[in-house]
C-alpha cells in the first residue's frame, strides 16, 4: 500500500548489497555490488536523505556505500534545472510496444558487471497500458525479462496493491497486488510489505504507540525455494540529518518471534 516503505525497501536492498551483506534472511551471492535505483515519484534529494538515514541506522558510513549506488530521479532537479527521467519502457494501449530507446539505455546502464541489481519503483510508471489487462501486462513483465536477461541482473520491481475489501489479507498473498494477475505470474519471487493486522497485534502483544511504526515483508511467492513460514519485521526510525530534516529509515526488528513465544507460554 502507498507510503508502507517499498521506496525505502530498494534502498536498504542496496546498501546491503554495496556491503556485501546479506539481506533480511536472503543470502547475498555475488559480495559487495552496485546498484541501479530509479524511483518515478521521488526526487534526487529525497532519496539521498533517504539513503543517508539508512546508513545513520545502519552505523555505516554514507560515503562508503555512495559509490556503489546509481540514484535516478522521475522528478525535475529544481536546484541543477534538470528534467527527471521519464522511463516509460513500455507504450501503447491495447496494442503494446516496446520503447526500444529506453529499454536500451537501461540495459546499457545496467550492464556494469559490477552491478547486481535495478530497482524500478513503481510499475505503473514504468508502462502507459491497462494495469488491470493481462495481455498487455504480460507484455510489460516481458519487457522486464528481457531487461534483466540482457542485463544480467536482478530487478526488484515495486508494485501496489489492490484497495483492501473486507476478509482479504494483503500480508504473503501474492494475489492483492493491483490489477492483472499476469504481474504477480510473471515474478520469480513475490514479497508483500504490509502494516500490522488486528490478528498481529494481538499475536506479538503491540501496543498501539509501535504498531504505526511496524510493518511486516512476507514471502507470498518464490519460484527457486520454499516460502519462510514466519514474516520479517522491520521498524520505521526517523533520523534527523545534518540539515536539520527528520526522514524515514528501516531497521529490523528480531525479537519479534521471541516476543511471540513467551507471549504464547503466558497464556
Amino acid at each position: 500500500a502507498g507510503g508502507v516503505g517499498k521506496s525505502l525497501l530498494g534502498l536498504v536492498a542496496a546498501v546491503h548489497l554495496a556491503l556485501g551483506r546479506s539481506f533480511l534472511g536472503h543470502e547475498n551471492c555475488v559480495g559487495p555490488a552496485k546498484s541501479v535505483i530509479y524511483n518515478a515519484e521521488d526526487s534526487l534529494a529525497e532519496m539521498s536523505m533517504r539513503l543517508h538515514a539508512i546508513c545513520t541506522v545502519m552505523q555505516v558510513p554514507f560515503e562508503h556505500v555512495q559509490p556503489y549506488i546509481r540514484l535516478i530521479s522521475g522528478k525535475r532537479d529544481r536546484q541543477a534545472n534538470t528534467p527527471g527521467v521519464r522511463l516509460r519502457l513500455v507504450t501503447g494501449g491495447q496494442h503494446p510496444e516496446r520503447n526500444d530507446e529506453a529499454v536500451q539505455s537501461l540495459i546499457q546502464l545496467a550492464r556494469d558487471p559490477d552491478v547486481a541489481m535495478v530497482s524500478l519503483d513503481p510499475l505503473n510508471k514504468l508502462h502507459t497500458c491497462n494495469g488491470s489487462d493481462n495481455i498487455a501486462m504480460t507484455f510489460v513483465m516481458d519487457v522486464l525479462e528481457f531487461v534483466a536477461e540482457e542485463a544480467d541482473v536482478a530487478l526488484l520491481v515495486s508494485h501496489h496493491i489492490s484497495k483492501p475489501s473486507t476478509g482479504r489479507r494483503t500480508a504473503g498473498n501474492a494475489d492483492a497486488s493491483q490489477g492483472a494477475a499476469a504481474v504477480a505470474n510473471g515474478a520469480r519471487t513475490v514479497l508483500t510489505l504490509a502494516a500490522p493486522e488486528d490478528e498481529d497485534a494481538a499475536r506479538y502483544a503491540l501496543r498501539p504507540q509501535e504498531r504505526h511504526l511496524l510493518i511486516r515483508l512476507d514471502g507470498a511467492k518464490n519460484n527457486r525455494g520454499l516460502l519462510g513460514p514466519d514474516p520479517v519485521w522491520l521498524r520505521k526510525v526517523g533520523v534527523k540529518l545534518w540539515n536539520g530534516e527528520d526522514v524515514g529509515a528501516l531497521e529490523e526488528v528480531l525479537d519479534m518471534r521471541d516476543r511471540r513465544d513467551d507471549l504464547h507460554k503466558l497464556i
